[in-house]
């Protein structure tokens, strides 16, 4: 396990974070450094897509996030700054001695972007994001407070205002709901050979 404060040098408040898109750990990565640079702009990244345009002379950060080692090379000699901090195993051998990145596999993009950020352990929701972007659910209604977040936008001003109370409640009835859904779909359930198993089956859209 790493220490953050160990990460790349890094002077100065980025301009630009790219975060990992459509993922509750990429996006409490992104809300992470909004808490401490709201004034830098935010972009949410996917793989198989090229960085914004622009990156020219800014300070960039990337977060829950890795391009392929060609384009993060390409990256670091065009902007002002550049770090990246990571914990994807895909990208352990993409990072590994690029001196512009930070990896740790042990904690979730948010806990890390936090960590490094604010120089102080990560708050309550991003703790939660941790416990299931690692499957560990080890803290207390973890499925119930994943579960409500899954229902919410990724916008920073709805995030900030989450209490840990009030998405336990909202979390208890989709899980009922989802769990009723289950049963239902389970008890139309159809005995059927597959590749020479008998399973049951249903049918579901």
């Amino acid at each position: 396990m790493g220490n953050v404060s160990s990460a790349p040098p890094f002077q100065g408040s980025p301009d630009i974070v790219l975060y990992h898109a459509e993922c509750s750990d990429g996006f409490g990565a992104a809300w992470a450094l909004w808490k401490k640079f709201p004034s830098a702009s935010f972009f949410p990244v996917k793989h198989g897509h090229p960085p914004p345009p622009d990156l020219k002379d800014r300070r960039v950060v990337i977060v829950d996030f890795s391009y392929a080692r060609p384009i993060l090379e390409a990256m670091a000699s065009e902007t002002k700054e550049l770090l990246i901090l990571d914990h994807h195993i895909t990208a352990e051998r993409i990072l590994d001695g690029f001196s512009n990145a930070y990896f740790d596999q042990t904690k979730s993009g948010a806990v890390l972007s936090w960590e490094w950020a604010h120089r102080t352990p990560a708050p309550w929701l991003l703790q939660y994001i941790q416990d299931k972007d690692l499957w560990t659910w080890a803290l207390p209604n973890s499925r119930e407070i994943n579960a409500a977040l899954a229902s919410y936008t990724f916008d920073f001003t709805v995030w900030d205002r989450f209490t840990q109370s009030t998405l336990e409640q909202e979390g208890r009835a989709i899980l009922r709901y989802e769990q009723e859904l289950v049963g239902k779909l389970a008890a139309q359930a159809a005995v059927v050979e597959f590749q020479g198993i008998v399973v049951p089956a249903v049918q579901s859209a």
